[in-house]
């Protein structure tokens, strides 16, 4: 929890700000809804994860887009609470997998621009690929999938580490030599 909490301190004042707050987040308010409801904090993500796709999105802010955008959000409370486990670990990856194609969107973008690679969105695209495999793995073996999750859990710290110190403004970006014909 205090390494993404740190995260928000570099992101301020970046596209990615809100990603990194809601991230920050959303292990406490799990705990705090652990420890007040019977909810496990699994649920919680797949609640707040919309928000933080939302948060990637660049959207014009109309009373229909908000409307939509809130429909989503509390079908997916829903399916977060009442969904059997399996269903839920289905949803997180979806989840997960639309926010790896928006960095992906992002990051492309981004590289036609500039000609040049932002390691952090790679990392970013590698963080959320991990997220990725780890549900899918625990989706599908249990014994092994368990061991996998705590790794990569580990492996995500280390990436939050990196993230404490650099983000989209001051990452390291590599030239890339971009020859249509």
């Amino acid at each position: 929890m205090i390494v993404w909490a740190l995260t928000t301190f570099r992101q301020y004042k970046t596209n990615f700000f809100h990603f990194f707050l809601i991230f920050a987040l959303m292990d406490p308010i799990a705990l705090v809804f652990r420890l007040l409801t019977p909810v496990y904090p699994i649920r919680i993500y797949g609640i707040l994860i919309p928000i933080i796709i939302i948060s990637l999105i660049n959207f014009r802010r109309t009373a229909k887009n908000y409307l939509i955008l809130s429909i989503i959000v509390l079908i997916n409370a829903f399916v977060s609470l009442y969904a059997a486990p399996g269903l839920l670990m289905v949803q997180l990856t979806l989840l997960h997998s639309i926010i790896f194609f928006i960095i992906m969107k992002i990051s492309v973008t981004d590289v036609l621009k500039n000609k040049k690679l932002n390691l952090f969105y790679f990392v970013l695209a590698l963080y959320e690929f991990s997220k990725i495999a780890k549900y899918i793995i625990l989706l599908n073996e249990l014994k092994t999938g368990i061991i996998y999750f705590n790794l990569t859990g580990l492996f995500e710290i280390l990436i939050g580490v990196y993230f404490i110190f650099y983000n989209e403004k001051n990452a390291a970006k590599y030239k890339m030599n971009l020859n249509y014909k």
